[in-house]
């Protein structure tokens, strides 16, 4: 090239990084502020997006702030982002879900994010709280992350309000003493609390009380003081009668039938022989049914980790086993999560729990 005229040498030059530019990535991020075109994204985490211009410093822009990016080379997610921009909201999770079943790395954590925010913006209170609470726990630096809580309830009565108080009510328990975490998840619940009506509960979370029922809505307190009182009987015969009648609606079913299994539970605790294994298959039924069909709702985590306690009263160990770490892997941050831990310690304690065993 030291040959070549000085033109020459310019229009080598000026092609060369033609060729350069064209063969790098070129992303877009827009905010309700800024625009950054011709960007090259390097990585996602902490509820943050940090990213290149051309050949200058990194720069980063927080996931919360970002209305809508785009990255070269994946129109799929692309695509989610355009859903997600016409608030069509529910399409885009579902774009985002069959993006994470293969991504990796940062475009992994971007497509979390961004699920998040249209979780949130759908009013998904449930879903969003459980994603928001595992990008918190996985976060190195929390700050950021925390300030992505979700901002739109579901209606009131809704399931998803319903999970969404269950969760925060668990990680409640499980984060004392980390006093940021701490403050973020209580002013969630109690705004949650306060939209369901729930008042007395929203004032003893506040007051840093546990509050007086997590799992049963309203109209089944009645019958699982019924249960309580060893009424259990009454309270099947009522619930069978609901049932019939289909005077429950499909939010809830998982309730109806949950509190089925604990009403038939609770008689086999006072039963012998066939009539006592006849009950406990019922109430695994009943558990079971919850967990099948209404995996989403709050019930769901109890009723699976009380089909392996049933099991452990029919003496299947292995599926009893198997059972409570179902309910670990699929409802982490639950309470019952943490009840099926002690279960399985306690089961292997017992000698109860080896692998390959088959009682």
């Amino acid at each position: 090239m030291r040959n070549l005229p000085s033109l020459q040498r310019l229009l080598a030059v000026a092609l060369a990084s033609v060729l350069l530019a064209s063969l790098a990535r070129a992303d877009s991020i827009r905010t309700k502020v800024e625009v950054y075109e011709g960007v090259k994204i390097t990585s996602v985490r902490d509820g943050w997006i940090l990213f290149r211009i051309g050949q200058g410093k990194l720069k980063a822009v927080r996931v919360g702030a970002v209305t809508r990016l785009s990255v070269e080379g994946n129109e799929s997610l692309n695509r989610s982002e355009r859903l997600l921009s016409a608030r069509k909201y529910d399409q885009a999770v579902t774009y985002y879900d069959q993006l994470l079943k293969d991504a990796d790395g940062w475009q992994a954590n971007l497509l979390r994010y961004r699920r998040l925010m249209a979780l949130s913006a759908a009013g998904r209170c449930g879903d969003a709280v459980e994603t928001w609470l595992d990008l918190i726990d996985k976060a190195e630096d929390r700050a950021e992350v925390l300030q992505l809580r979700p901002r739109r309830l579901g209606e009131k009565g809704s399931t998803q309000n319903a999970r969404a108080i269950e969760l925060l009510a668990a990680k409640l328990d499980a984060i004392k003493g980390d006093l940021v975490y701490t403050k973020a998840v209580r002013a969630l619940l109690i705004t949650l609390l306060r939209r369901e009506g729930r008042a007395v509960d929203a004032g003893r979370v506040a007051a840093g009380r546990a509050m007086s029922s997590r799992l049963a809505p309203k109209q089944f307190r009645s019958l699982e003081g019924m249960i309580a009182r060893g009424k259990a009987d009454l309270a099947l015969v009522t619930l069978q009668k609901n049932l019939r009648a289909g005077r429950y609606k499909e939010a809830d079913l998982p309730y109806a039938f949950y509190y089925a299994g604990e009403a038939r539970r609770k008689l086999a605790a006072d039963a012998d022989g066939e009539d006592r294994r006849r009950l406990l298959l019922s109430a695994g039924l009943d558990y079971m049914r919850v967990a099948a069909c209404f995996a989403s709702h709050p019930p769901a985590a109890e009723s699976l980790r009380r089909a392996g306690d049933v099991h452990v009263s029919l003496g299947n160990v292995r599926s009893a086993r198997l059972a409570y770490q179902a309910v670990t892997r699929r409802y982490p941050n639950s309470d019952a999560a943490r009840k099926a831990k002690a279960s399985v310690k306690a089961m292997q304690q017992a000698g109860q729990a080896r692998p390959g065993q088959n009682k």
